[in-house]
């Protein structure tokens, strides 16, 4: 049996920024960042992503959800050191709170148990 996923709001992703530390972006509340150091990742609820997505790609994120993805949550992951495991670190705090996986965008998919073996590995996204 599939699982049944839900559509996030602004206020969740809101709730989840500020529940890792992180600022709201003043211009877009539905947008923020979380620092480390000198990483950096900004977060974003991103309204019909799935409509950038091929059928294939569409198809592989069923595979790993279990389920049809319903939101798109965009990680933009700075250059600066340390970004890249702050990367995990976030994606790591979000698969605790809703089924998620992490598609890097050059053709590698995480599920939750990926990103918790990259934390312990000290990976970066």
């Amino acid at each position: 049996m599939g699982r049944t996923l839900r559509l996030l709001k602004y206020q969740d992703v809101i709730y989840f920024i500020k529940s890792i530390n992180g600022m709201i972006d003043e211009k877009n509340e539905a947008k923020g960042y979380v620092l480390n150091g000198k990483g950096q990742v900004w977060i974003e609820l991103v309204e019909n992503a799935i409509d950038e997505y091929e059928t294939e790609d569409i198809e592989k994120l069923h595979d790993a959800l279990g389920a049809s993805p319903k939101t798109f949550i965009c990680l933009d992951v700075s250059r600066n050191p340390g970004s890249g495991r702050l990367a995990i670190d976030v994606a790591e705090a979000f698969s605790q709170r809703w089924h998620s996986v992490v598609d890097d965008l050059y053709e590698n998919i995480y599920t939750s148990n990926d990103l918790h073996s990259l934390q312990r590995k000290g990976g970066e996204l």
